[in-house]
């Protein structure tokens, strides 16, 4: 499970980073997506004001389960926290996405 979300994280981290050098950056809303069977998996992009920089926040909860696990593009960390069995991942739970391109607080999260 735990490979599936790393894997699951570094190739949006892959993705967001080949995209951040366009000239011209239009971030999407939050995404949440299911990658696999009770899986959730958010995506909270963010602009840094007047940049064309992008920084984002991931998390991933299995719904049965109560760990939430998250990252951000400025850290290489990946932190989890508990969350509520049976409940699916909502906006909440993804860390705040970075404010700076080296901001990298996990706040709320331990770090694995």
């Amino acid at each position: 499970m735990l490979k599936k979300i790393t894997l699951t994280l570094a190739i949006i981290a892959f993705a967001a980073t080949a995209f951040a050098g366009t000239a011209t950056i239009a971030v999407p809303a939050g995404i949440t997506f299911v990658p696999s069977k009770n899986v959730d998996l958010g995506y909270l992009p963010d602009t840094l004001g007047g940049t064309s920089s992008v920084v984002y926040a991931i998390g991933s909860k299995n719904n049965a389960g109560d760990k939430i696990f998250g990252a951000t593009s400025a850290s290489s960390a990946i932190g989890f926290k508990t969350g509520v069995p049976g409940n699916a991942l909502v906006a909440g739970d993804v860390p705040a996405a970075p404010t700076t391109i080296s901001d990298s607080a996990l706040a709320g999260f331990s770090v694995l």
